[in-house]
């Protein structure tokens, strides 16, 4: 019936066809696959691009609000003096702070007003208070140390009372 060319032939046909399909095949899914990657790397460089639109803007913000901040800082340090000149006069003043008040702190308060050139008159300590006695003059200059020595400057809000 069929022959040998007959069967050689028609598996050849087999194989070319194989071969144009796996040709084709690999064209038409590299040409989508390129498209797919082409919009994927389009997306990734528009969101890198408000990324950085992103960063600059906060970055703009965060100067700006040092800048604010720094103003402030200014405008307090000028304006703190003529405020309270002379509002201690005749008043007790002291320096409260949670935590016991141990010998550490007894010796930073005084380490702080020798170093700062006011004489303590008297000083006592209890286990919650350190109470210093010293001249009226040297009352701003004090305050000024201890104020620096325990940083009272940072920017947590602190409750403070006088007592008169």
């Amino acid at each position: 019936m069929f022959g040998l060319r007959y069967h050689v032939a028609s598996l050849a046909a087999v194989f070319v066809a194989l071969a144009v399909g796996i040709l084709l095949g690999v064209a038409v899914s590299g040409k989508v696959t390129d498209v797919g990657e082409d919009a994927e790397l389009q997306n990734l460089r528009d969101d890198n691009a408000q990324l950085e639109q992103a960063l600059e803007a906060a970055q703009a913000e965060a100067e700006s609000a040092t800048a604010q901040g720094q103003g402030a800082g200014e405008l307090f340090a000028e304006a703190y003096p003529t405020l309270m000149d002379g509002r201690l006069e005749g008043k007790k003043v002291a320096v409260v702070f949670l935590g016991p008040a141990d010998g550490n702190v007894r010796a930073e308060v005084e380490g702080t007003l020798a170093d700062a050139d006011v004489n303590i008159e008297m000083i006592s300590t209890s286990e919650v208070r350190i109470t210093c006695m010293i001249a009226e003059d040297e009352l701003e200059t004090a305050l000024r140390a201890l104020h620096e020595a325990f940083e009272l400057e940072r920017p947590e809000p602190v409750e403070v009372a006088a007592a008169g």
